[in-house]
C-alpha cells in the first residue's frame, strides 16, 4: 500500500514539471544515473570554455580562422616611436635631400613665421633686440651646415652672426650648396649690418637691414682657398654663365652664378660690376630684384674706366 502511494506521488510530481516546462525544453544529464533530474537546454549552451576568460568577446566569424594580422608580430618598430620625446633631431641633414620644400627668403614672412622656419630647418639662433632698420633681427650661431664664416680672414675666429632672419634663410639654402656643390667648410666675410646710404646717394644700403652680406674669400675641405680679390678673373659680360681661366676663378664664377640663378639672393655684384667690388662679392636680398647686371664691357678694367664712375655706389 504505501510503495503504491510512493508511485502515485512520483508520477503527479513528474505531470506537474512536465506542465510547468514544457517537455521539449527538457533534456536528461548525460551519464548522470538513474533518478536524474532535468534541466533548461539554454543552461548548457552557456558554459564557458576553459581557456577563455569569463568576459572573452566572441570571436569574429566574418574572417577566416587562418587569415594573417595586419602587422607581422616581428616587424622591426619604426626608431621614432622608441626615441625619447626630446632627442634631437638633425633637422637640417633631414632636409638637405629635399631643399625645395624650404622656402626662398623672399616668399618668407616677416615675424613669427620665420623664427618658426629657423627652427624646423635646424638653424641655431637667439632672437636679438630692436635694432635700427633691423626688421628680425638675430644672432646665428657658427657653423650652419657644417660651413664657418669669419671675419675678414680665415684666421679669425668663426663667431655669431647678427642678421635679418630672411638672410638667415638665405644663408642656410648658401650653406648648404657649398658643402654638398664645392665642399666648402670656411667663408671670411667682409660684414653684413651697416646702417648707411649708398655712396653718392639718400637710399639705404641692404646692409643698413642686415639684408646683404659682402663675401671675400672661400676655403674648401682640402685647405685650397679661393680669393675674390686674386682669383677672380674680370672678364666682361655675361658673367653667367661662367667663363673661368683656373680651377681657383671657375670656383668663384660658379659660386656666384650659383646664388643668381637659384635666386636664394636678388642682387650679387662680382668684381666685374665695378672697382668698389674687386675684393668681394655683394649679395643682398632686395625685394623684387634679380640682377648680375652692370658687368664690364668687354673685359675693361673698372679701376682704370670712366664709365663705372657712375655705377660706384658700394652697396
Amino acid at each position: 500500500m504505501l510503495r503504491r502511494m510512493r508511485g502515485v506521488i512520483a508520477g503527479a510530481v513528474t505531470a506537474v514539471l512536465l506542465g510547468a516546462c514544457g517537455a521539449g525544453d527538457l533534456e536528461p544529464v548525460a551519464d548522470a544515473g538513474p533518478g536524474d533530474v532535468t534541466r533548461p537546454m539554454d543552461v548548457a549552451d552557456a558554459r564557458v570554455t576553459p581557456d577563455a576568460p569569463p568576459d572573452a568577446p566572441a570571436p569574429d566569424r566574418t574572417s577566416p580562422p587562418d587569415a594573417a594580422p595586419d602587422v607581422a608580430l616581428d616587424a622591426p618598430r619604426d626608431a621614432a616611436i622608441d626615441a625619447p620625446r626630446d632627442a634631437p633631431r638633425d633637422v637640417a641633414a633631414d632636409l638637405a635631400a629635399d631643399v625645395a620644400s624650404v622656402p626662398l627668403p623672399g616668399a618668407v614672412p616677416a615675424g613669427a613665421a620665420c623664427y618658426e622656419l629657423l627652427t624646423r630647418i635646424g638653424v641655431t639662433y637667439t632672437r636679438a633686440g630692436a635694432t635700427r632698420g633691423v626688421v628680425d633681427p638675430v644672432t646665428v650661431s657658427m657653423p650652419l651646415n657644417g660651413v664657418n664664416f669669419r671675419s675678414s680672414s680665415f684666421t679669425a675666429a668663426a663667431r655669431p652672426l647678427f642678421m635679418d632672419c630672411r638672410l638667415a634663410v638665405a644663408l642656410w639654402h648658401f650653406t648648404n650648396a657649398l658643402r654638398t656643390r664645392w665642399n666648402v667648410t670656411d667663408v671670411a666675410h667682409l660684414g653684413i649690418y651697416n646702417y648707411r646710404v649708398i655712396a653718392g646717394t639718400t637710399t639705404l644700403s641692404q646692409h643698413s637691414y642686415a639684408t646683404a652680406i659682402d663675401l671675400a674669400n672661400f676655403r674648401t675641405a682640402d685647405g685650397t682657398t679661393h680669393s675674390v680679390n686674386n682669383d677672380f678673373t674680370m672678364n666682361g659680360q655675361p658673367t653667367c654663365p661662367p667663363r673661368a681661366t683656373s680651377a681657383r676663378d671657375r670656383l668663384l664664377k660658379e659660386v656666384a652664378c650659383w646664388m643668381y640663378d637659384s635666386r636664394v639672393f636678388h642682387i650679387i655684384l662680382t668684381p666685374n660690376y665695378n672697382a668698389a667690388h674687386r675684393d668681394h662679392f655683394h649679395c643682398d636680398l632686395s625685394p623684387g630684384a634679380h640682377t648680375v647686371r652692370f658687368e664690364l664691357p668687354g673685359g675693361v678694367d673698372p679701376e682704370h674706366h670712366p664709365f663705372f664712375d657712375q655705377f660706384m655706389d658700394d652697396h
